[in-house]
């Protein structure tokens, strides 16, 4: 041999050992990475797989599909960023106590009112079921 280390002689041949008893369980298809070169249906899978990965890739790059049409038109993109300018600003209005949502949302009084009025009715809505002839009255000539 080339090397004169013995020892350096030695781990040159525990490597090479290593290495054809790797190559061996590959051939044989044992281990993860033995199962992938050796199995023709996984192969056959990915390969599949990264092809129709391919075609989505592709219809996106044409603008077809919804992610297509998404990624590829800029008017959609303009009209979602209005959207969410104009939710962010109705959001931030009601938060602030503006419109009528806002208002039920940040002013207690009128929520209590709403609820007073509520309950109301329903004892109101109970009553007549109970007492019709208390609020409806039908006189015959």
């Amino acid at each position: 041999m080339l090397i004169r280390d013995n020892s350096a002689q030695e781990n040159l041949r525990q490597l090479l050992t290593s290495l054809n008893h790797v190559s061996a369980q590959i051939k044989k298809g044992e281990g993860n990475f033995g199962q992938f070169v050796q199995d023709t249906t996984l192969f056959a899978s990915l390969k599949n797989t990264a092809t129709n990965l391919d075609k989505i890739s592709s219809k996106i790059q044409k603008g077809e599909g919804s992610l297509g049409r998404f990624i590829a038109d800029t008017m959609f993109y303009a009209r979602l960023t209005t959207i969410s300018i104009l939710a962010d600003s109705l959001l931030s209005g009601m938060q602030q106590g503006e419109g009528t949502a806002g208002k039920l949302m940040k002013d207690e009084q009128l929520y209590n009112q709403l609820l007073f009025l509520t309950r109301s009715l329903n004892t109101l809505t109970e009553d007549i079921k109970k007492n019709p002839k208390k609020y409806v009255m039908i006189k015959v000539f």
